[in-house]
């Protein structure tokens, strides 16, 4: 059983020593270290969930490294699989697009802070705003769209401003991708920075 290695989900947490008995052995898999990083008790009860796993698969060297050294779980069990994203078909630049917009993709939330994108392009010049639009591509809470709607209204921005509903159809992706001048994230960002790159 491959489940997320984090110890806010205790339920989670207490699965390797709940199957340590019966046939299914437990993976855990994930960033490793948390918002817990620092606290003694955090690491004394990963070392205790890692010790029961049977293998950990973390992100980075550098966090496969923390449990080996610090932790001090066996080098046999400790793995690294980067968190990325599969493009099947790589955007190729078309000579045609015309790059017209400051571009938006992922999961619309508070964290993404999608509302400093709105507000940093209502400060932009008259002339950058004529020549590039905002494209918001994402799905997400009813009422987080809407604030963000009613917001590109009070900054009269709005007209400048296109919602369009998340996909995971590549070429539909690559075509948003093809019509951006940037991508644009400034809040927490995701593999949607690996996508754009």
């Amino acid at each position: 059983v491959v489940v997320m290695f984090d110890l806010w989900w205790l339920n989670l947490s207490l699965l390797p020593f709940m199957l340590e008995t019966r046939k299914p052995k437990v993976i855990l898999w994930g960033h490793g270290i948390g918002r817990t990083n620092g606290f003694k008790v955090a690491t004394y009860l990963r070392g205790l969930v890692a010790a029961k796993a049977k293998a950990l698969i973390f992100y980075t060297e550098e966090t496969k490294r923390f449990f080996q050294k610090k932790i001090g779980v066996n080098d046999e069990k400790c793995f690294v699989a980067n968190n990325t994203i599969l493009i099947k078909q790589p955007v190729l630049p078309d000579s045609n697009d015309q790059r017209n917009c400051f571009m938006y993709l992922g999961r619309i939330q508070k964290r993404k802070k999608i509302d400093e994108l709105l507000m940093a392009y209502a400060r932009l010049d008259e002339d950058v705003r004529s020549n590039y639009s905002v494209l918001i591509v994402g799905d997400g809470p009813d009422d987080e769209v809407t604030a963000l709607k009613q917001l590109a209204v009070r900054l009269g921005i709005a007209a400048a401003v296109k919602f369009e509903p998340g996909t995971y159809r590549e070429e539909k992706v690559a075509g948003y991708y093809n019509q951006a001048m940037a991508y644009v994230s400034p809040g927490h960002v995701g593999l949607g920075v690996v996508q754009s790159f």
